[in-house]
């Protein structure tokens, strides 16, 4: 699971919900999260603002446990 899946499940937030706070599309969230798309870097941006994400930005599109 990327760090992103695990602070949206942390927060209650849907992915469509991430989708609406970071202004991006649902289904861009649902492939990042899943790991079928490398984000680009507006896109890390926004969900780094969206999650308040206060760590690096790279951090959070790793795997953890």
């Amino acid at each position: 699971m990327l760090q992103a899946k695990k602070e949206r499940i942390e927060l209650e937030w849907s992915q469509a919900k991430l989708a609406r706070v970071a202004e991006m599309h649902p289904s861009s969230v649902s492939l990042i999260e899943n790991g079928k798309m490398t984000p680009y870097p507006a896109q890390i941006k926004k969900l780094t603002a969206a999650l308040d994400w206060q760590g690096n930005p790279e951090d959070l599109f790793k795997e953890v446990s």
